[in-house]
């Protein structure tokens, strides 16, 4: 279960026409939680770091989760 939840970010990542490259880890932490971080790098050289905790027993549920999105210039755009 959180095998599929990990290829559909990775897949969801590569199919992006706007990702430059990324760096991502995964770590399993039972048949349905995980843990997962990484940056992606954007074409405009934006750049998107994440991290969430998630179980996908019932459904995708992330019980931590951190996005943070900063421009080419390090300027915070969200967080």
């Amino acid at each position: 279960m959180i095998d599929a939840y990990f290829r559909s970010i990775l897949s969801a990542v590569r199919a992006s026409p706007v990702v430059q490259s990324h760096d991502m880890t995964f770590d399993k932490r039972g048949p349905s939680a995980g843990y997962v971080r990484g940056v992606v790098f954007c074409a405009d050289e934006s750049q998107l770091h994440f991290r969430e905790f998630v179980n996908t027993q019932a459904r995708v549920e992330r019980f931590t989760y951190v996005y943070h999105y900063q421009a080419a210039d390090g300027a915070m755009i969200f967080r």
